[in-house]
């Protein structure tokens, strides 16, 4: 560990400490610092050296550490920099920072780094701009908004109106954000006509931001593609506002609206840039495909909303909001289907999804999935499902899927047979959590499912032992 090493080597002493983080620092901005220095603080381990200078010898991990551990000499480090006006090491230091994705520290940074300078006004609006980016990725939003302002103000003062307006836009996106994140607070105290005022002006404030954007990007690569997705952004956050509501054919109508922008122009895109539109155009495409099924109680439209929105998990794009509107298409989907072999078709993928999610939620809330059968044995399963939001059916599934590939390991029974039988479980419309293989041996019967005895006395067994456990864990 190389931040406790730096200890170690320095003898725990504070003072030495801090000088050796700094020369670590000057190392990885600057690219080598004298020999003699890292000698004096015995810090040959960090380093590759020459006859007279040495290099740093440290990963992106233990670079992370080491700033993450010594947050205060960080910021004494940068007071220093402020004193002695060296702006460029400065400006060195935070790239640095922005590069490595170091959580946590853009607030240090921001108290330490002044608001005003008289020296070279370029080099102080970059410093703020990465300044401003740190805050952005923080979530900290006045912040970022601030600096976002004071690197339009100097780049203007600089000669340079394109930068000062794409950094009004960003300002602008900023701003919007920090509605977006009030907004759902009045949504979770259910003051909706707040809520929807807020998301009109986030809207508006997406939309102004695209027109900066597009105003400056004649010189500026990169600002036409954020002007094209900022329309978007002003269309889709009016979007989710209206589908959250249950408002779907005014949310169809702003999906739709984000598409036909998407389209509108690809000219002069790269290919990176490209992606990007794209990957927005298919998620608009499948929340307006949802919005139809759900307008139409159409099966198949279910299906296919479900399929798009599975595809871009399955490409990486794996926002919780994807992986679970997938699996509310695929339920719709199932609610919607007129017969046994449709369900059969689209449960596994419903079963998959969910899996997928819930485990997400599972994790963050409770740690593993056995940390979450103790809660869910002293608070009710509704009260559980409102607290992780999730569906109650479909945490029913995913206690049922969890516990089912267990069991079925310990039969020596292949797993790939469990989505099958939770599919059987969920088309003859017994409760997930409960069934037992004398109930689904009962409801075969009942409803003259024709099903190949060896494999319906297999899935019996499976569901007996299962019931069993489920008693075990959860009631006994």
């Amino acid at each position: 560990m190389a931040a406790s090493l730096i200890a170690e080597k320095c003898g725990w002493n504070l003072e030495r400490i801090s000088r050796a983080v700094e020369l670590v620092l000057d190392a990885l901005i600057r690219g080598s610092v004298p020999k003699a220095d890292v000698e004096n603080l015995a810090l040959v381990e960090l380093f590759q050296c020459s006859d007279n200078s040495c290099v740093p010898a440290l990963d992106k991990d233990s670079v992370r550490e080491i700033i993450l551990t010594y947050k205060d000499t960080l910021g004494s480090y940068i007071e220093k920099l402020v004193g002695k006006n060296d702006m460029n090491t400065l400006l060195g230091l935070l790239q640095m920072l922005y590069d490595l994705s170091i959580e946590g520290v853009s607030k240090i940074v921001d108290d330490k780094v002044p608001r005003a300078y008289s020296g070279d006004k370029l080099l102080f609006a970059q410093i703020n701009e990465i300044l401003a980016s740190m805050l952005y990725a923080d979530l900290e939003y006045d912040r970022a908004a601030e600096r976002f302002d004071i690197a339009a103000n100097y780049y203007r003062e600089a000669g340079q109106e394109d930068r000062a307006l794409f950094m009004e836009a960003f300002r602008n996106i900023v701003k919007a954000e920090k509605l977006k994140e009030e907004a759902s607070r009045l949504h979770e105290d259910n003051k909706h006509s707040e809520e929807e005022e807020l998301i009109k002006q986030a809207s508006r404030l997406y939309a102004e931001s695209s027109t900066l954007f597009r105003k400056c990007s004649a010189t500026i690569s990169e600002a036409l593609v954020n002007a094209i997705l900022s329309k978007c952004d002003a269309y889709e956050v009016l979007a989710n506002y209206y589908f959250t509501h249950g408002q779907v054919d005014e949310a169809e109508k702003y999906y739709n609206l984000c598409m036909s922008e998407l389209r509108l122009e690809y000219v002069g895109l790269s290919e990176e840039h490209r992606k990007l539109i794209e990957l927005k155009e298919r998620t608009c495409r499948a929340f307006a495909r949802l919005c139809r099924a759900i307008i139409e109680q159409k099966m198949e439209l279910y299906e296919e909303a479900g399929d798009e929105f599975r595809e871009l998990v399955k490409e990486g794009y794996v926002e919780d909001v994807m992986v679970e509107l997938a699996a509310i298409a695929y339920k719709g989907a199932i609610d919607t289907a007129e017969n046994l072999d449709d369900i059969l078709r689209v449960y596994p993928k419903y079963i998959e999804l969910v899996s997928l999610y819930t485990d997400r939620r599972i994790r963050e809330k409770y740690g593993d999935f056995l940390n979450f059968l103790k809660e869910l044995r002293v608070r009710p399963l509704a009260s559980i499902s409102k607290d992780i939001r999730i569906d109650e059916y479909a945490l029913k599934m995913y206690i049922a899927y969890k516990i089912l590939i267990d069991v079925a390991r310990q039969l020596n029974v292949n797993t790939s047979i469990v989505p099958e039988v939770l599919t059987l479980v969920a088309g003859l419309g017994l409760d997930p959590l409960t069934v037992s293989g004398a109930e689904l041996r009962m409801e075969v019967a009942r409803t003259s499912l024709e099903i190949d005895t060896a494999k319906l006395d297999l899935i019996c067994k499976l569901l007996d032992e299962y019931h069993k456990k489920v008693m075990e864990l959860l009631f006994s």
